[in-house]
């Protein structure tokens, strides 16, 4: 068990309180505007700066994404979201909650990590996935293997093959794809059918392409795999087009400039984008230090995951025909409660005249969400701690999944607001020359954003900054 992997670790927790005064964790929330829109037209509010909540992990975890953070530079906001996406691909189909009778929710999540380029979203990524990604390309290196052995053999001649009944034909057990063609994953999660993750450095294709096809759009596919309800792809001509359990966690990066270009009403409309979460940190940089991980602590971290993706997999029930059945999580009677006033929340907000209305159509998707949280949490930390039952959904699990909500809620509208923001900006770009532009851009609103001025011009901001100090010591 993990236990016995965890003897060489040592203790983080003074390095881990070290780094929580330093402003990561559970920080200090500061103030940043965002939008509301009334009557068709913007208007700025004060909001609260959310941070992703690293607390709801167990300490040890919770250790090692701050020592990457410090030594490695790693965004946190970026390794918590690629964790979460690891444990919902780890859990798949295994585990459902049970919210109440005729409801369940599976733990599939969306999570689209927002950032300029070169900002660190793929080291981030690469180095929370890496233990899967590892474990699964040694499946699929002796699926090839095995499969080129019994192929080599279904090729021979009745007479070549004597008699012999020869290998059985191998099972692809690929778990991670990076192929978002909805016949490739249909085929893979035929074979693969506890869960078949979606992981790409740049998901803008994976948006792109959501209505290629006009008979039977992706977008539909996805809707319903995303909701776990069974799919069936009536464009794909061979038998394997059809999926009763679809668990497809995605997880990749995208541009803000180009997640905007995707963000159209009738997206909004049909739910898709409601569905994503999003992690949109500050933009950050480290210069060189010289602290090194240690390497005790990357073993750590690489066998625990694999120690849990293997432990799932373990537990994993199939009935007589050999298809999954989920083991049925319920809510601790605490637990009810919490869900409950959580619950009550969202509505009054859903159905408040007070509330944005960009807010109100993701609210819906949140609920779900925080019961898929909620068994995913659950699931991860009564792993590391053998006294949590094993299935029963705590309270602490339930308020844990409500911050990882409020954060994502937050990064939307933080993503919202510099879509607006960038638009108005660009708006006032009218003139011949940069300094007509900025000086437009100046007149129109004096508190223009100089930074993504400078983006939108392709000049620095000391060259906004002295533009705009000009026309003010003119004036």
């Amino acid at each position: 068990h993990i236990y016995a992997i965890q003897k060489h670790h040592g203790n983080f927790s003074d390095a881990a309180k070290d780094l929580y005064n330093q402003g990561y964790g559970d920080r200090v929330k500061s103030k940043v505007e965002s939008i509301k829109t009334t009557l068709g037209k913007v208007t700025k509010e004060k909001i609260e700066k959310v941070n992703f909540p690293i607390e709801i992990y167990p300490e040890k975890m919770q250790s090692f994404l701050l020592e990457c953070s410090e030594t490695l530079g790693d965004i946190i906001d970026y390794t918590g979201s690629a964790l979460l996406w690891l444990i919902s691909l780890s859990v798949g189909n295994s585990f459902k909650i049970e919210v109440k009778n005729g409801w369940h929710e599976g733990g599939s999540v969306w999570i689209i990590l927002v950032g300029k380029a070169g900002i660190g979203k793929t080291p981030s990524l690469n180095r929370i996935v890496a233990p899967l990604k590892q474990v699964n390309q040694r499946e699929f290196k002796k699926y090839l293997k095995e499969y080129n052995e019994w192929k080599q053999f279904d090729d021979l001649s009745a007479k070549e093959k004597g008699g012999a009944e020869g290998p059985p034909k191998p099972r692809n057990s690929q778990f991670i794809s990076t192929d978002i063609t909805v016949e490739a994953l249909i085929q893979l999660h035929q074979e693969s059918d506890n869960a078949v993750g979606v992981y790409k450095d740049e998901l803008s294709g994976w948006i792109k392409d959501m209505n290629k096809y006009r008979d039977g759009s992706d977008l539909e596919f996805w809707l319903s795999a995303w909701a776990g309800e069974s799919v069936v792809l009536n464009r794909v001509t061979r038998d394997s087009n059809f999926i009763d359990k679809p668990c497809l966690p995605v997880l990749g990066g995208i541009q803000p400039s180009v997640f905007d270009s995707f963000y159209t009403e009738e997206n909004k409309d049909n739910g898709f984008m409601d569905r994503m979460l999003l992690a949109f940190p500050d933009f950050q940089v480290s210069y060189w230090n010289e602290k090194e991980i240690c390497k005790n602590d990357i073993r750590w971290y690489n066998e625990t995951m694999v120690s849990f993706f293997n432990y799932i997999k373990n537990s994993i029930y199939r009935d007589e025909n050999g298809d999954i059945m989920s083991h049925l999580l319920t809510w601790s009677k605490d637990a009810k409660k919490e869900w409950i006033k959580i619950f009550n929340e969202i509505t009054s907000k859903q159905i408040s005249d007070e509330e944005n209305e960009y807010l109100k159509s993701m609210y819906p998707k949140q609920i779900g969400y925080i019961a898929r949280f909620s068994m995913l949490l659950h699931v991860f930390n009564s792993f590391f701690d053998e006294s949590i039952p094993k299935f029963e959904v705590q309270k602490k699990s339930v308020l844990d999944a409500k911050k990882l909500s409020d954060y994502f809620v937050g990064s939307a509208k933080k993503v919202r607001f510099d879509s607006v923001e960038s638009k108005e900006v660009s708006a006032t770009l009218k003139g011949d020359t940069t300094a007509e532009k900025i000086a437009n851009a100046y007149k129109s609103d004096p508190e223009v954003n100089r930074t993504k001025l400078a983006e939108k011009l392709g000049v620095s901001r000391m060259t906004v900054h002295r533009a705009i100090k000009k026309i003010e010591e003119n004036e």
